[in-house]
């Protein structure tokens, strides 16, 4: 389907962009938020749930600090998504990729508010955990594909109003895409208690990390597919110098991301585990995804030839 561009132009304002723009970024935020309350154990900051100790503003801890800022991000983001979500029903409802993203996006935010509270007050499972750690990662490739599709749809209406990937590169990124989903997902389902694996994070090849009993081999299965993912990953770079400008751009991103997330944990494999080196590492694999969604999302928009700056 080709959009006109009465219809991009008219339907998708520039509010309604940087909209979905902010919101997107919010979710950014909170996803590298909710990693790094994780690794720090900030959730134990706040005992009590929405409140902190029972008050309004939280205890001058770095804990507390640190869980109270994931939930007032939680709370500008869902209240962004919301937004986009409401705009984006009125008015280019023509546009699914626009439209329906936010929406989608407002139901896993609500399991993620409800998965959040239920950590605080008395801790998740790992099934939970990781289908509250999906859904964030899920949240947040939603809603960069609808505000890259609506800028997109503005910059060059002609250009197809929903993703394709009839192209190899397209697939490959896609391929990808899913790879880092399951692998990053998945760690939260073997690691134990304490472990600098449990929370948003790639796997380590080194250092003696408990793993849960019974999971041993899921480790190494993930391991396995950790290292398919970063040889698509290699692929994908090398053939992103054939594309768009904006693709070889991103491609970069993706691999220095994914490079540093590889160095930070051999360090950790090396030198031990400290919080430091954690947050860090959690940044990268935040980084990692939504860097790997917007590549994904620009090659299965722009043309295949690289004739586009």
């Amino acid at each position: 389907m080709k959009a006109t561009s009465t219809d991009g132009r008219g339907l998708i304002t520039r509010r309604h962009r940087n909209l979905l723009l902010v919101a997107s970024v919010l979710t950014y935020l909170l996803v590298t938020l909710g990693g790094i309350v994780c690794v720090t154990d900030s959730s134990r900051g706040c005992p009590d749930w929405p409140a902190c100790y029972g008050q309004l503003l939280p205890p001058m801890r770095i804990d507390s600090i640190l869980e109270y800022a994931h939930r007032a991000t939680a709370a500008l983001t869902s209240v962004a998504i919301a937004a986009s979500a409401v705009v984006g029903f009125r008015k280019p409802r023509s546009i699914r990729w626009v439209a329906w993203p936010p929406l989608v996006a407002i139901f896993l935010l609500l399991l993620v508010s409800a998965f959040g509270a239920m950590a605080v007050l008395r801790g998740l499972e790992p099934g939970l955990a990781a289908l509250d750690l999906g859904s964030a990662l899920g949240v947040l490739a939603l809603m960069i594909a609808a505000t890259m599709v609506a800028f997109a749809h503005h910059k060059k209406p002609t250009l197809p109003c929903r993703p394709s990937f009839h192209d190899s590169f397209a697939r490959l990124a896609l391929w990808a895409l899913v790879g880092v989903f399951i692998v990053l997902v998945s760690g939260v389902l073997v690691a134990t208690e304490g472990s600098p694996v449990r929370c948003l994070s790639w796997p380590l090849y080194g250092g003696n990390w408990p793993v849960a009993e019974g999971l041993a081999w899921l480790q190494w299965v993930r391991r396995l597919l950790a290292g398919v993912v970063g040889i698509l990953l290699i692929t994908m770079a090398v053939h992103a110098w054939h594309r768009p400008r904006a693709i070889r751009v991103t491609s970069i991103a993706v691999g220095a991301s994914f490079v540093l997330e590889t160095v930070i944990g051999a360090l950790m494999a090396l030198y031990g585990s400290p919080v430091s080196l954690q947050v860090a590492h959690t940044a990268m694999a935040a980084a990692l995804w939504a860097s790997l969604v917007v590549l994904t999302g620009l090659a299965s928009l722009l043309p295949t030839h690289n004739t586009m700056s």
